[in-house]
């Protein structure tokens, strides 16, 4: 059970689709990111208001879970889990995302759900040390736990970053339009390296609710001719968007594990530029693997993209380390291939 209009869902999915198991995918939102396996039954329950399709998903779920042994997997704890919650399984697997226990659990009520759900899960599955960490703090069994990283397609993103522009340095962020990911930060970063007189062009992928104020951020910083927002992209052509650009940046104050987007830009040999938050310094060693910077701190954010600028050598050295490094401990597949094993101890146990 995991909401199909998420990247991340299909890339998992999919690949759990080449197992011997039959596959049922339960998603209350619409599936806007692309085809499905035909070997996964695709269940969709978009149509009617909130809570018929609540009913609908339920009733499926009652049904499929009635049949034979079935593992019932939820990815986010918290709207699929609550349906789970609701049709007690002997063999309920759930995988921490992030938000959902970071930053949900300091809601009461959610807070007590979380703990409730986790205290009738056989598995728990995370990626990061600080999602361990809220996971133990919420009372779930450490004898539960176990690590799994969302990881990076390593033969999808593949393609070695090469920017056509030459003289201009091309940057690019994917992450959302949201606070959390602190987007202001970077286009205050840009301003400092433009006055600087550096020759750069920032492309901003991605949506979100805080779009149309950092336009006019961007606006009001003088940059309209340095940078550009492209909105939403289709998954399918992200190998291609990497490959024009230089340097991958993400500005976000809060990451469990390592950020697909980051993964998928090391996986394409970018230099990254990212926020010393979580986890990220475990993947990126400062002027080894990437760099690191202060969060919110646009003069640290300037000073780390400012060393790949002026250090060609380091910038293509660092994007190589981090292309090998997610190729030998982030690839997806190795990680699918955990999460099979791990069906096989819940199946064995229950």
């Amino acid at each position: 059970m995991a909401s199909a209009a998420s990247v991340h869902s299909h890339k998992w999915v999919g690949l759990l689709s080449s197992s011997a198991y039959k596959i049922y995918w339960i998603s209350t939102h619409e599936n806007n990111v692309g085809k499905i396996s035909s070997n996964v039954n695709y269940l969709e329950f978009t149509k009617g208001g909130a809570v018929f399709r609540f009913f609908q998903a339920l009733c499926a779920l009652y049904r499929l879970s009635a049949a034979g042994k079935v593992i019932i997997h939820v990815h986010y704890i918290g709207y699929y889990a609550l349906l789970a919650y609701l049709r007690p399984a002997r063999r309920l697997v759930l995988t921490a995302w992030g938000s959902d226990v970071l930053i949900n659990s300091r809601s009461f009520l959610k807070r007590v759900f979380l703990k409730l759900a986790l205290a009738r899960a056989l598995l728990v599955t995370y990626d990061g040390g600080n999602m361990k960490k809220r996971l133990l703090d919420l009372g779930c069994s450490s004898n539960k736990l176990l690590p799994i990283r969302f990881g990076v397609d390593t033969r999808k993103f593949c393609k070695k970053a090469h920017a056509e522009d030459f003289g201009v340095i091309k940057l690019i962020s994917l992450r959302n339009h949201e606070r959390i990911y602190d987007i202001e930060t970077l286009l205050k970063a840009v301003k400092l390296l433009y006055v600087r007189g550096f020759h750069i062009k920032l492309s901003l992928y991605g949506t979100g609710y805080d779009s149309s104020r950092l336009n006019n951020i961007k606006n009001n910083l003088g940059l309209e001719s340095v940078v550009n927002f492209y909105g939403r992209y289709e998954y399918n052509e992200l190998p291609s968007i990497l490959k024009g650009n230089d340097i991958y940046i993400s500005t976000s104050l809060s990451d469990s594990g390592l950020s697909s987007s980051t993964a998928e830009a090391m996986a394409c040999g970018l230099a990254v530029v990212i926020t010393d938050v979580g986890e990220n310094s475990m993947w990126v060693k400062d002027g080894v693997s990437g760099k690191l910077f202060v969060p919110s701190n646009a003069n640290s954010c300037a000073e780390a993209i400012q060393f790949f600028i002026e250090n060609s050598a380091s910038r293509i050295e660092c994007g190589r380390v981090a292309k090998n490094l997610m190729r030998h401990s982030n690839d997806m597949r190795i990680e699918a291939a955990k999460m099979k094993n791990a069906y096989e101890g819940v199946f064995a146990h229950a």
